[in-house]
């Protein structure tokens, strides 16, 4: 199985490190634990050829990825990487942020057979209310935030969904945030990586009760709760499409 983690614009840095860690170690623990047994290889791609900085805020990060790459240049950073993989294998692309707008752009190129085993996961991929023509050609979910301070969450689900997504049910305010998603992670996981036919939609969608850069703990965002639930429902998905 490979595994490929796409930065959010604060590149590579030791919380993605961890992140990275963490949902292999909860993998193969599960997979343990189910008598499973399988090889995992992580693999990373960032805006910034690997080179590490060591931003000190949200502000600062933006301006140099904004100065030094775009949401093209980056699918096409993340294609040079995905073409070295070993497609025979299960191959996870898991996004954050930029990194999700980017694997979202470059999801609409994966056309051809050599792609069935490729799956996508973008987490709050702002980006994508520029690029909603696109159609992801291997399966994708989409994971936005509550919220986003620069445009209306809402209508960007609304014009996906029109444009033939599948909506996930988007958890209200009053349930706890641990059992909301993981309840629905049986939906969640047959919902957008079950065997489709070619005329059903690529991808799927669901807004969360957890802010842009839950997932990140260089973020001011970070929100640990968040970050628990979805790294179980990530690792219990993969889990059980590898059945």
């Amino acid at each position: 199985m490979n595994l490929l983690f796409v930065s959010d614009i604060f590149g590579q840095t030791s919380a993605l490190d961890a992140l990275a860690f963490d949902l292999q170690t909860r993998i193969q623990r599960k997979a343990n634990d189910a008598g499973k047994l399988f090889d995992i290889s992580c693999h990373m791609v960032d805006p910034y050829a690997g080179e590490r900085f060591n931003f000190a805020d949200q502000a600062e990060a933006y301006q140099y990825f904004s100065t030094h790459s775009t949401i093209e240049k980056y699918a096409n950073d993340i294609s040079t990487v995905l073409a070295k993989l070993d497609f025979k294998h299960a191959t996870w692309v898991i996004g954050f942020s930029a990194g999700a707008s980017a694997v979202w752009q470059l999801a609409a190129l994966l056309e051809g057979e050599q792609y069935r085993n490729v799956q996508a996961v973008g987490f709050y991929g702002g980006q994508i209310r520029h690029l909603t023509k696109l159609s992801p050609l291997v399966p994708m979910h989409l994971v936005f935030p509550k919220s986003e301070a620069h445009f209306d969450i809402d209508e960007l689900i609304e014009t996906l969904s029109e444009a033939g997504v599948a909506t996930l049910t988007i958890p209200s305010e009053n349930q706890s945030k641990l059992s909301t998603t993981v309840h629905s992670l049986p939906e969640f996981s047959k919902t957008y990586f079950s065997q489709q036919q070619p005329s059903q939609p690529k991808f799927s969608q669901e807004k969360v009760n957890y802010f842009h850069g839950f997932m990140n703990k260089c973020s001011a965002k970070f929100d640990p709760d968040g970050y628990a639930v979805w790294m179980e429902n990530l690792a219990n998905t993969i889990i059980r499409h590898c059945d």
